[in-house]
């Protein structure tokens, strides 16, 4: 993972590591406290949030609607990981510590209605054993990258099997790369 340059921990995060054959090494960072995230670059406290243009952060949030003042303000950072009800929960057991990164940065444009339009570039990194040796030459904790352009946000009903609201992107083009 490291001689792949990924996850790359920011913050002063290190990889974790567990040396083992299990694939739960790699795939993340052990991140400082006030981070967060596979590469402990999403904030979790304002305290530890830099200042933007001389002004300290006003808040950290988990809302995964952006507003158009994060958009234009640098963007917005989200991370998650695998699971979280019963159908995803057995599903992420197949490959583990599996996480997703999200940055959302505005492109300007929007529908006039408040709406601002921006791209999307997503990672997802997934666990592999952590054991020098021709068997894991190939290991990569890598899944894909991708770009997505002229994206918007909405929330609305969840699909089946999932209940209540959802926050759904939805992208004019993009391209996704694996490793």
């Amino acid at each position: 993972a490291e001689a792949r340059g990924a996850p790359g921990c920011r913050r002063g995060g290190a990889l974790h590591r567990e040396g083992s054959r299990n694939a739960t090494s790699c795939s993340r960072c052990d991140c400082p406290a006030g981070w967060l995230g596979a590469d402990c670059s999403v904030c979790n406290s304002t305290a530890a949030c830099p200042p933007k243009e001389g002004a300290p952060a006003a808040e950290c949030n988990r809302r995964l609607l952006p507003s158009r003042e994060e958009l234009t303000a640098g963007g917005k950072r989200l991370a998650c990981s695998c699971g979280g009800d019963p159908i995803s929960d057995a599903e992420c057991q197949l490959q583990p510590e599996t996480y997703m990164l999200l940055e959302l940065v505005g492109e300007g444009g929007g529908d006039g209605n408040g709406s601002a339009s921006f791209s999307l570039r997503a990672s997802e990194q997934a666990g592999v054993p952590d054991l020098p040796g021709e068997i894991f030459r190939y290991a990569d904790p890598r899944v894909w990258n991708a770009t997505f352009t002229g994206c918007e946000a909405n929330e609305g009903p969840c699909q089946p099997p999932l209940k209540g609201r959802c926050v759904f992107y939805s992208c004019a083009d993009g391209s996704v790369a694996c490793p």
